[in-house]
């Protein structure tokens, strides 16, 4: 169960799926597995095995604030966001001051591209759990929306040191580096990224702009795509990270 809590903690839906399938298949209590096991279904974006999971979730009262804040989650990601409120809001009730619920209720702000909301649910969070890996890359998120890259840069770092592993940060920061025209700056957080989920779809496209970027320093006179045949590998899910 620990070391599957730790792969939720840097959103590794699959290892962590996997982790806790063994501990139920070891006899560890439904009432232990079923919301962690949800929240990595939801990771890999299955939703509907995950709200099939959380329903029969509810006869577990020790667990209902979490069960709701897995609901919420699956039902943000699925766009639902009067679903998800009503989730968050409701397990805010059973525990307060519920970081997790805080933050839910941010990324559905962040979402609908309403910032000072998410500060303000964010802040809430922070004053519960001040090294909050989620919050800090929520305030990263509100600062972009707001088109504030400099106060983006250090919150996503903030929450990438917080774990190392975290992608969404990782690629977040990259993402504004490289729309600064700094490519190379970002190889790093993207090869880190490829290094954890090498199949990662948007590392991916990003790592292929790097590697273009590249050719073009190297011959500005020629084509970016002439004779690098590993960007359409790395673009095809054929390559992995750091290989030349």
């Amino acid at each position: 169960m620990l070391l599957g809590n730790t792969y939720l903690e840097i959103e590794g839906g699959t290892s962590a799926a996997e982790q806790f399938l063994l501990a139920r298949k070891d006899g560890a209590l439904d009432s232990f597995v079923i919301a962690p096991l949800a929240r990595a279904y939801v990771l890999q974006e299955q939703y509907e095995e995950a709200l099939r999971k959380l329903s029969k979730a509810d006869k577990y009262q020790s667990i209902v604030a979490q069960i709701g804040v897995i609901r919420g989650d699956t039902h943000l990601a699925l766009k639902h966001f009067a679903k998800a409120e009503n989730n968050y809001l409701e397990a805010s009730k059973i525990r307060s001051k519920n970081s997790r619920s805080l933050n839910g209720l941010a990324r559905i702000k962040i979402a609908t591209k309403y910032p000072i909301g998410a500060a303000d649910y964010v802040n809430q969070a922070l004053e519960t759990k001040q090294a909050d890996l989620n919050a800090w890359f929520a305030k990263g998120e509100i600062a972009r929306l707001r088109c504030k890259a400099e106060e983006a840069l250090p919150r996503y770092g903030r929450a990438i040191k917080s774990a190392p592993r975290f992608v969404a940060p990782c690629l977040a920061r990259a993402r504004i580096i490289i729309d600064r025209g700094k490519h190379l700056d970002a190889e790093p957080d993207i090869l880190a990224i490829r290094g954890i989920d090498v199949q990662n779809p948007h590392a991916a496209f990003l790592h292929a702009l790097i590697l273009a970027r590249k050719d073009k320093a190297v011959r500005p006179n020629g084509s970016l795509w002439s004779d690098r045949p590993l960007i359409w590998s790395i673009l095809l899910g054929g390559e992995k990270a750091g290989e030349p």
